[in-house]
């Protein structure tokens, strides 16, 4: 059995709450356009996963919801202003290049929301990496807000910060619509740990990468930690276990290693989206330190396995070709017993009709 195979109710649900609370942050600060970026690149997902399913000849299944979640995490990368046109085709990218093609339906080669964010970062940079002020309502078309460099990228090039401790941790300065709420960020992961959605592992490794790296490039630890979407990468790309193929020490690993990477990103060349682009880097990383763990981990059986199983994030409903494979077979149990059954009742019946006949010359020899 697959480990993404099986999750209880309250992780499939508890997921889409933790994203739906970020979102309702992002409208309370920015109006109705957040909702409409949001709801865009949703439907959009569903658009595009229904026409590469009829393509590569398949059905619409519960597992593909998977790319809705994916879409609104990579919207809450971008900011309130995206234009709409970027939304669609950024969504379409990350679906049908980032999802069908790399790993659909299973482990995925690279996050998906990864990939659409960079799409469209490569491609329109300007509209990406500038940002209205927090708390201004915008409308749904034509809207005449000032915009201006992240609150991020202020702190790396000119080492200040010009917002207090409290509008950085409430994420009203300038940044992306689902990044600067840090409080909302942390609950969040302390939530996912806890409920076993995110690993502990991983998390662990990422700090103590950016500790590391930060002592030696003289390079502010909290500085980071508050921005460049740092706790929000950690959360929905480096700890995820459906991207980060592997478990417990080699995690620790590999996202110490995407720490170091990405610290050093941001302190050589300034990036406020380093940890997207250390993540790219790592994977090969990542798998390679998953073959490693593979052969050093013995055998167990399947119900050990389950228990120790996470459920990742981009996939909260499983595998659903392994879901429907063994209620076919459950099902063939069922109608093998009830046939062995109705077989044993036609032998009694006939055993008790041929005693009846044997029983019948008896009577009749009798009376004669």
């Amino acid at each position: 059995m697959s480990r993404y195979s099986d999750c209880s109710h309250t992780r499939k649900i508890e997921y889409w709450i933790f994203l739906a609370c970020i979102i309702g942050i992002g409208i309370c600060y920015h109006g109705v356009r957040a909702l409409a970026v949001y709801g865009l690149s949703a439907v959009t997902a569903i658009l595009t996963d229904f026409i590469c399913l009829f393509l590569e000849k398949k059905s619409y299944k519960r597992a593909d919801l998977a790319n809705i979640g994916m879409a609104l995490t990579m919207c809450m990368m971008f900011p309130a202003t995206v234009p709409y046109s970027i939304v669609i085709l950024s969504t379409i990218f990350a679906v049908a290049i980032g999802s069908h093609v790399f790993g659909y339906r299973k482990r995925y080669l690279f996050p998906p929301s990864a990939i659409g964010y960079l799409f469209a970062l490569s491609c329109w940079k300007d509209e990406i990496l500038n940002f209205p002020e927090a708390g201004e309502k915008l409308p749904l078309f034509h809207h005449q807000a000032e915009l201006s460099n992240s609150m991020s990228y202020i702190l790396l090039t000119e080492n200040e910060i010009h917002s207090s401790w409290n509008q950085i941790l409430m994420g009203t300065v300038h940044s992306p619509m689902g990044t600067g709420c840090i409080i909302m960020l942390a609950v969040g992961m302390v939530v996912m740990i806890c409920r076993k959605q995110i690993s502990l592992w991983a998390c662990l490794g990422y700090l103590l990468g950016i500790s590391i790296s930060s002592f030696f490039m003289s390079v502010s630890i909290h500085g980071v930690l508050i921005s460049c979407m740092t706790v929000f990468s950690m959360i929905f790309l480096i700890a995820d276990p459906a991207v980060m193929p592997c478990r417990n020490i080699m995690a620790y690993v590999g996202a110490l290693v995407t720490g170091l990477l990405s610290c050093y990103l941001i302190s050589a060349y300034h990036l406020e989206y380093a940890p997207i682009v250390a993540v790219m880097l790592s994977i090969p990383l990542w798998r390679w330190l998953s073959k490693i763990e593979e052969q050093m981990t013995p055998e167990v059986e399947e119900d050990e396995e389950e228990t120790e199983e996470t459920t990742p994030l981009e996939n909260r409903f499983g595998d659903e070709e392994e879901e429907d494979f063994e209620e076919e077979e459950n099902l063939e149990e069922i109608d093998e017993i009830t046939e062995e059954e109705t077989f044993e009742d036609d032998d009694d019946f006939e055993d008790d009709d041929f005693d009846d006949l044997e029983d019948e010359p008896e009577e009749d020899t009798n009376a004669t």
